[in-house]
């Protein structure tokens, strides 16, 4: 018997009825089983090793666990029963706790006290340029012309303007448009969208924080657009993008996201800015690009939000 040991999953896998599965694919240091759910669409599922910074839809196991289950080939067959999984080749279960980490919020508890509604953004774009300059890295939109990289950056300003009026099909057609666009795994494009869903997210936490009364009459961020008020996005994006990205994107639209990007929203609406410097270069890091794409899109969000506010008339 191994131990799981950590599972951030939903309740479905809590559950009685046995739920098969697949491994999807394996990467150096992940690998992705696909979960055929009794309702609803198909979960893909992320493997790590406690090394790795905690996603959601992941479960964590030993490294030895891992360096085993890595030797099967793609296409072997699981079964999950309240959180015991059986590999068809592998002999012994995988076992963990009953008791399921849901991240439905995208609060950090330890951290919201520190939340004051008043948002570093100012320093936060300032953090921004000194990072590419210090790491010399470039996002994925670099592939691009300069024509291509004005267009989607305007899409996506637009993609902001159209959540802060309300307007779900405008969001959705720019979604549509862009999304699957770009390299990696989870394409350039579908980080800065969730970069920007991760800012909008967080941006409704704070209730108290007053902004012009604007189009459809904002008057404080709680008026903000829910993201769940979109198409789910696992219909809406289905064979758009790569399974991967697409699990992230309904993830976010959850409320669901890393650690490493809870924790950078939790700096950037903080007063201080506290750790600033390091959550953005935790974020940065990732991947090849992606970390660098989903700041672009925190970026872009961020400057739309700042004009909401009276403080920031002068800054941007």
């Amino acid at each position: 018997m191994a131990k799981i040991v950590e599972a951030r999953l939903t309740d479905e896998f809590i559950g009685s009825a046995g739920i098969p599965g697949i491994i999807h694919s394996k990467f150096r240091t992940v690998l992705n089983i696909l979960f055929r759910m009794p309702t609803g669409s198909s979960r893909l599922i992320t493997i790590i090793t406690p090394g790795t910074k905690g996603i959601p839809d992941s479960i964590t196991v030993t490294e030895k666990y891992f360096a085993r289950i890595s030797l099967l080939p793609i296409g072997s067959k699981l079964l999950c029963k309240n959180l015991i999984i059986v590999f068809e080749n592998i002999p012994e279960t995988l076992e963990g706790n009953i008791h399921c980490l849901r991240q439905s919020e995208l609060v950090i508890k330890s951290t919201v006290e520190k939340m004051l509604g008043t948002p570093n953004f100012v320093h936060y774009f300032k953090e921004l340029e000194l990072l590419s300059i210090k790491y010399c890295r470039n996002n994925g939109f670099s592939i691009w012309n300069i024509q291509r990289k004005n267009q989607i950056a305007t899409d996506m300003q637009s993609f902001a303007k159209a959540w802060l009026k309300h307007d779900i099909a405008g969001m959705e057609t720019i979604l549509l448009k862009h999304i699957g666009r770009g390299i990696g795994l989870t394409p350039s494009c579908d980080d800065a969208f969730l970069g920007m869903i991760a800012v909008f997210s967080a941006a409704r936490l704070y209730a108290d924080t007053p902004v012009e009364t604007i189009e459809k009459g904002l008057r404080c961020w709680k008026d903000l657009l829910a993201i769940e008020s979109l198409t789910p996005l696992a219909k809406l994006l289905i064979n758009r993008t790569t399974d991967v990205s697409l699990k992230y994107l309904c993830c976010s639209q959850e409320g669901r996201f890393s650690d490493a990007v809870i924790n950078l929203m939790g700096a950037i609406f903080s007063e201080t800015g506290e750790n600033l410097e390091i959550y953005m270069e935790s974020v940065a890091l990732v991947g090849e690009s992606s970390g660098m794409d989903l700041l672009f899109g925190t970026e872009i969000a961020c400057l739309e939000l700042g004009k909401t506010l009276d403080y920031a008339k002068n800054d941007f």
